[in-house]
């Protein structure tokens, strides 16, 4: 079946490759097979799609072995280009943008005025960098030397502007959280304080000192419950304008809101029992004359 010929319309990437590319960069293989050695040297043009290109472009069908029904000699492409394979979409234009529809065909088809060089390694990418250099001069002394860089360096430079932009948002949510932090020890320890009446009276009817800070404790916590609750809520909505911004995390990352609940009930507790077993040791009589 040849390719589909329908009106609609989609971008698509294409790139010229060499059997191993797709093993280099652990590129998944949805279906059929990835480019091998005798693929550059076979007189049939072939290539291989990545799913989204797959599904656009023969739908439903099944697309190993099957024509493209249409040529770009720009890309290498004839009527006749058998599709071998389909891999699993990548990323071409930053982590932000959208998955690219790609077509690939091999390097021999269609050779590139400007090639990069990818290579997988076990160990530390660094070390092989003077063995890269001196295998390219020595295939082509007239070569120049290439920036050999990591997939990771790669990555860091895609999201530098995004860090960039989170560094006062970063900033302004710490400041909040310390403020939020010194106010609750504040309003906690103050509203401590004056129930020592109510204590003084529970401790002169043979009420104990642990009985005390636990009762002021159970409160304390149950006003900071409700307000992380209310708080959580809103963080939750304002993640949403976070999410462009971040990668790889979720603005309703779990971890970073047990984090953050964990730290203002520590605090909450803090600022309870030190002043609820001060006002527990006192003498209730001598504080109830003080009253």
């Amino acid at each position: 079946m040849r390719g589909d010929t329908r009106d609609d319309r989609m971008v698509l990437s294409w790139g010229a490759v060499t059997s191993g590319f797709f093993e280099a960069l652990g590129t998944s293989l949805e279906s059929g097979r990835r480019f091998r050695v005798e693929d550059e040297r076979a007189v049939v043009p072939n290539a291989i799609l990545s799913d989204s290109a797959a599904r656009f472009i023969f739908r439903d069908d099944s697309v190993l072995g099957q024509s493209m029904g249409w040529a770009v000699e720009r890309m290498g492409l004839t009527r006749e280009t058998t599709v071998l394979g389909v891999v699993g979409d990548m990323k071409y234009r930053g982590l932000a943008a959208d998955r690219d529809a790609s077509i690939y065909v091999p390097w021999s088809q269609r050779p590139m005025g400007m090639s990069y060089l990818v290579v997988r390694s076990s160990g530390d990418p660094a070390a092989l960098v003077p063995t890269l250099r001196r295998l390219i001069a020595r295939l082509d002394p007239t070569l120049p030397l290439p920036e050999v860089r990591t997939l990771e360096d790669h990555v860091a430079d895609s999201i530098a502007g995004r860090r960039l932009q989170l560094v006062p948002t970063v900033a302004v949510a710490a400041l909040a959280l310390a403020v939020s932090m010194v106010g609750l020890f504040g309003a906690l320890g103050r509203a401590v304080t004056e129930r020592r009446h109510e204590l003084s009276i529970r401790a002169a009817v043979g009420a104990s000192p642990r009985r005390l800070v636990r009762l002021v404790a159970a409160g304390s916590l149950a006003i900071a419950t409700a307000g992380l609750l209310a708080g959580l809520g809103a963080a939750a909505a304002a993640g949403r304008g976070l999410a462009s911004l971040l990668y790889g995390v979720s603005p309703y990352d779990p971890l970073t809101f047990f984090g953050v609940a964990l730290l203002v009930m520590g605090g909450a507790l803090c600022a309870t029992l030190v002043p609820a077993r001060r006002v527990a040791r006192l003498d209730p009589v001598i504080a109830l004359k003080g009253d």
